[in-house]
């Protein structure tokens, strides 16, 4: 059963409410938390910003084409970033192979859930446009790309520090992102698949 727009509206302000709290939190608890400065990093990088990415690009995704984004997949994407950052958290608190374990497992969640995030935006920009707005759709699918390459870069450090040498092929892919998006389209724009006026420019 679909979720009333208001109620679902409400439900994504509270994910996105609940991790600027937890940024506030941080912030007060600096003494105290083991590793502070990655706690406000991965509480205002990954939650606030990552929750606000998927919440507002699929908003756009739904309001500006005649294509109805699916609310279980959203939910579950939401969940996943949720997830991947909690694991990413716990991770900084723990040391040896069970701060590793939660450390990859974090990592997975988060890039699992902005790929399939901006697998199903990429299907979005298929459909028909209903608002000559519905072009923002190409920096929403960027901006995806672009924290897909930070959290790359960002975990070569716990990948060093616990010695998790076997994440490095995660990370080189996220790094790569952008790399591997932009040829992707270009590709799909010779080939007439997929229209991408920005190529030009």
């Amino acid at each position: 059963m679909k979720m009333p727009r208001s109620a679902w509206h409400r439900m994504t302000w509270m994910a996105t409410t609940f991790w600027i709290v937890m940024l506030i939190a941080a912030v007060a608890a600096q003494r105290v938390l083991p590793n502070p400065t990655w706690y406000l990093i991965h509480v205002a990088g990954l939650g606030i910003i990552g929750t606000s990415i998927l919440v507002w690009t699929w908003h756009f995704a739904d309001a500006l084409t005649r294509r109805k984004q699916s609310q279980k997949k959203q939910l579950a994407r939401l969940g996943g970033l949720f997830a991947g950052t909690v694991a990413l958290a716990v991770a900084l608190a723990t040391s040896g192979r069970v701060g590793v374990m939660f450390g990859v497992l974090g990592s997975v969640l988060i890039i699992a859930a902005l790929l399939w995030h901006s697998y199903d935006l990429n299907k979005a920009i298929k459909g028909t446009f209903v608002s000559p707005g519905a072009v923002t759709l190409e920096y929403h699918l960027w901006d995806a790309m672009l924290t897909l390459w930070l959290a790359g870069w960002v975990g070569w450090l716990p990948t060093f520090a616990f010695s998790a040498f076997w994440a490095s092929p995660l990370c080189v892919a996220a790094s790569l992102a952008p790399t591997l998006y932009v040829g992707w389209r270009m590709r799909a724009h010779a080939a007439r698949r997929l229209r991408c006026d920005w190529l030009a420019a």
